[in-house]
């Protein structure tokens, strides 16, 4: 594919993180749908566990030396706080509507572009800045705090986006050094028993059809995160996480559609100026050198 080689590193770092945002919806209307029978904590377990194979053919491909790395300390730290952010936002999604759930968690990527300045070298400029601000408007104008009700469940949203964005820093300072399957098959193997444990406290054994679905749950869940490390490795982290505001609008769509959630005019106004911030960091943000062609 020589037209995709020939794309910019920031566009085809946009083009893995549209597709990780897709894997994500997809993730989120699994575990709602299981959630009915099937604890949001156990599923975080069951999501990691199923996600090994599918990096299987990866690690077969490549040899188990890909997984070798001098950087486990990092990997560890990583590995915590991913579980931290993901038992809070697997549960919260049982419990907050799609478009709410994913607005708040668009606060991450500021959580992770602005950090990466200092320490990961990245550049930054104030039209990037503004853009990165008028997106996190957006999202406060689709929840409207103070004039509408946020849920305690909101709170547990912005924790896991706190941490996922100190998450995606590390993912990215990881990326300079050792491959996706690494990042990733590294990540999801600490999982386990890190989830394992609070997985037992509300543990139900699932049937073969819900097994079925939480196989499809590990393999949506690790393309995610196999499409946002790339994304994180060929892209800056200010210029591709924009892209990753899209999740409010599959969010909505699929909350009306399949859970008869309406989002209200302000969830559609603040879906506008997300977007078009997103717009303006991954081409606004573009420089063209003087005399040279855009």
């Amino acid at each position: 594919m020589g037209w995709w080689t020939r794309l910019s590193g920031n566009l085809r770092g946009m083009a893995w993180v549209f597709l990780s945002g897709l894997c994500v919806i997809a993730m989120h209307v699994i575990i709602r749908y299981l959630a009915r029978d099937i604890h949001a904590i156990e599923q975080v377990f069951f999501r990691n566990l199923l996600g090994i194979p599918i990096l299987l053919p990866f690690l077969l491909r490549g040899g188990v030396t890909m997984l070798r790395t001098a950087r486990a300390p990092l990997y560890l730290r990583r590995a915590g706080g991913h579980a931290i952010a993901k038992l809070s936002f697997y549960y919260d999604l049982t419990i907050t509507p799609l478009a709410t759930a994913n607005a708040l968690a668009f606060i991450g990527p500021l959580f992770a572009a602005l950090p990466a300045i200092p320490l990961l070298g990245e550049k930054f400029h104030a039209g990037r800045l503004a853009a990165l601000v008028s997106g996190l408007a957006g999202t406060i104008v689709i929840l409207r705090p103070g004039v509408s009700h946020v849920g305690w469940g909101a709170w547990l949203i912005l924790l896991s986006s706190a941490v996922f964005g100190a998450v995606t820093v590390a993912t990215k300072s990881l990326s300079r050094t050792e491959s996706a399957v690494s990042i990733v098959g590294w990540l999801s193997v600490l999982l386990i028993p890190l989830t394992l444990v609070p997985a037992l406290f509300v543990w139900t054994w699932p049937t073969w059809e819900q097994f079925a679905w939480l196989v499809l749950l590990g393999t949506v869940g690790t393309g995610a995160q196999v499409a946002m490390t790339e994304g994180l490795r060929v892209g800056d982290t200010a210029a591709i996480m924009p892209v990753d505001f899209l999740k409010l609008i599959w969010a909505a769509l699929v909350g009306w559609v399949l859970f008869a959630e309406i989002p209200d005019i302000w969830v559609g106004i603040g879906g506008l100026i997300v977007f078009a911030a997103a717009t303006t960091v991954a081409f606004g943000g573009r420089r063209v050198p003087r005399g040279g062609r855009a």
